[in-house]
């Protein structure tokens, strides 16, 4: 188990919430269920990118998260374990969610992207990326 302050069972401790409860309706064997159960101890530093991607896409301590993702992101602006450009499209979606969140990220982001756009065919990745110019 974690000791630190930085993982899901901390966060959902501090902030008296059990998302696992808000889950037992679902099927125990679903895979959000048990990624969740198995990285919950997790400290987020030790998060690989499907953790990070997946966490994002479930809205799941996002502001604890974006650190971490940033770092991905400026080792890789396409970063992803299921195809190239995953963290960036999932980041994508938190904008019209978490706004504010992402505001001191803005330029660094439309840097890291504006430098590689030229290399990418994706159109998803694409779409993402001109969208985050249109902020």
């Amino acid at each position: 188990m974690a000791t630190g302050n930085n993982c899901f069972r901390y966060l959902d401790a501090q902030n008296k919430i059990d998302i696992l409860q808000g889950m037992e309706d679902w099927e125990k064997d679903t895979t959000l269920v048990s990624w969740y159960i198995r990285v919950q101890d997790k400290e987020f530093k030790d998060f690989d990118i499907e953790d990070i991607c997946r966490s994002i896409r479930q809205g799941f301590y996002v502001e604890y998260i974006l650190p971490y993702a940033m770092k991905y992101l400026k080792g890789n602006v396409l970063a992803g374990e299921k195809y190239d450009g995953e963290l960036l499209v999932a980041l994508n979606s938190l904008r019209k969610e978490y706004p504010n969140k992402l505001n001191k990220y803005k330029k660094t982001i439309k840097s890291m992207i504006k430098d590689k756009i030229h290399t990418v065919e994706d159109e998803d990745i694409i779409k993402a990326a001109n969208e985050w110019f249109n902020i």
